[in-house]
């Protein structure tokens, strides 16, 4: 197998998996209360989150939730279907939430456990923008 065909599977299982996380993750943001235990939990986290927003920002915490859920929701989607500099932007745009969301948890004096989830994903999309934007190097002969 030729190492671009290699690189190309790869960048789009990356892709796709990413797609998955953030569509699920924001869909689940924006289910109204009585859906599911995990939407109602949701609800009550973002109650929490909206109260530690840097630079002294106040906003309703369903406001909030479903904003972040529309995010996720629109980004994933432009991941999956978007040109590549839709798709580079969708990622940097994710890669923000992601450090956001990592702050929020910092900010809310938690385990370094709940940045985990938050911080994995903003590498998976460092990786995914880096491959997906970087050109192949032309080899002898072409």
């Amino acid at each position: 197998i030729f190492p671009g065909v290699v690189m190309s599977l790869a960048v789009r299982v990356v892709r796709v998996l990413l797609v998955l996380a953030f569509s699920s993750a924001g869909t689940l943001k924006l289910l109204p209360s009585g859906v599911t235990a995990a939407a109602d939990n949701m609800k009550k986290e973002f109650v929490a989150f909206s109260k530690v927003i840097p630079l002294g920002i106040s906003i309703d915490p369903d406001w909030y939730r479903m904003g972040v859920g529309i995010i996720e929701v629109a980004s994933a989607l432009a991941l999956l279907w978007g040109s590549p500099s839709v798709r580079s932007a969708s990622s940097v745009i994710l890669i923000l939430a992601m450090v956001g969301a990592a702050y929020t948890h910092y900010a809310l004096a938690q385990p370094a456990v709940f940045m985990v989830p938050a911080l994995s994903l903003a590498i998976l999309l460092v990786v995914h923008l880096a491959i997906s934007t970087s050109k192949p190097e032309k080899t002898k002969g072409q």
